[in-house]
């Protein structure tokens, strides 16, 4: 039993270090437009809440409403995924707002999130449909007390920036490992993906995540895989995956950074700092995902607009992006937020 529950734990810390890369990017100039066409909705009530699934703009939305709801909203904001499904029920998203916001006793908030309709790095798209989705809940339910934005990776860049962008709407923000400037992440993951191939020599690969801005522990990084073996990322697959995001990244953004800088700069939050609501971060520790120096890009931002009586971010020990580790904090962070919210009394 020693072994398995070692090999568990070897498992899940590797899992912690080889998290899908995320980024993301700002809507800019766009407005949400009223008359988008809402698929009618197909309420089910399981004797506890009420779940509502619907069409909205294009993209699949869920809905949970909870009994004795307390006329709070919460909008959860997916991360990033090249070719996700479009399943509901296979979303973590469903699985946050069932498990946690239906399921856990005190809470009566209700809770939505929509798939976006499309993927990649579709941030015009996400904040587009993210805004559509809290105006047509607040206009068909009677939404009458705080509105939340719990936004993981992509969705936590795209819930910064929805949050600046429309202070009179959102009260506050659950960051979850989420990207805060995407030309630094695009120049970490080309210096990735200019190592030599795993296949051919993993040492450089290794050397760069214990060596370079990551500093992973040597321990967890000897044990990283070079090809997968079941359940458990590899260094040639987390190098993949890097070069699939910068080609996403290239995509929405039409360059790469030399070439189109300013558009870079324009969807990244460390661009967008001067937040007027509360917005706290979760930070994984060991997260190759969006490395945890990107939050002290973040920080020191808030800090010049003189906004860091709205900021507070911590730091997740042996989490990394979005990973067990990092998500088992979830309760405790979200309840720091409520309070903060709800109080006015930041946390420390």
């Amino acid at each position: 039993m020693g072994e398995v529950k070692d090999i568990r734990n070897k498992a899940r810390r590797i899992s912690a270090i080889l998290s899908t890369v995320t980024i993301v990017l700002l809507l800019v100039g766009t407005q949400f437009v009223a008359s988008v066409a809402a698929k009618k909705p197909e309420p089910s009530y399981n004797g506890q809440f009420t779940r509502v699934v619907g069409k909205l703009g294009g993209a699949g939305y869920e809905l949970f409403m909870p009994d004795d709801w307390n006329g709070m909203l919460v909008i959860g904001v997916r991360g990033y995924a090249h070719a996700p499904t479009f399943n509901i029920e296979m979303s973590p998203m469903h699985a946050i707002g069932q498990n946690f916001f239906m399921n856990t006793p005190g809470h009566k908030w209700a809770y939505a999130w929509s798939t976006f309709g499309e993927g990649g790095f579709c941030v015009q798209k996400g904040m587009i449909r993210t805004h559509q989705l809290t105006e047509y809940i607040i206009d068909n339910y009677d939404v009458h007390g705080k509105v939340l934005l719990m936004g993981m990776s992509m969705g936590g860049l795209i819930s910064c920036l929805l949050a600046e962008k429309y202070p009179n709407l959102y009260d506050g923000v659950l960051d979850i490992c989420g990207l805060k400037d995407i030309k630094s992440l695009y120049e970490f993951q080309h210096d990735f993906t200019s190592l030599p191939s795993p296949l051919i020599d993993p040492e450089p690969t290794r050397d760069f995540l214990i060596n370079g801005p990551l500093k992973i522990p040597e321990e967890i990084v000897k044990d990283i895989p070079v090809v997968a073996d079941p359940g458990i990322p590899s260094l040639m697959s987390t190098r993949n995956l890097a070069m699939t995001a910068m080609a996403d990244e290239e995509l929405e953004l039409g360059g790469t950074p030399e070439t189109k800088p300013k558009a870079y700069e324009r969807y990244s939050p460390t661009y967008h700092a001067d937040i007027t609501v509360p917005v706290l971060s979760m930070i994984g520790e060991h997260d190759t995902g969006v490395p945890p120096y990107q939050f002290k890009m973040y920080y020191d931002a808030v800090a010049e607009a003189g906004a860091l009586d709205c900021y507070r971010s911590y730091t997740i020990l042996g989490g990394g992006h979005v990973d067990p580790v990092t998500m088992a904090k979830f309760p405790e962070y979200w309840g720091k937020l409520v309070n903060w919210v709800m109080t006015g009394v930041a946390p420390a």
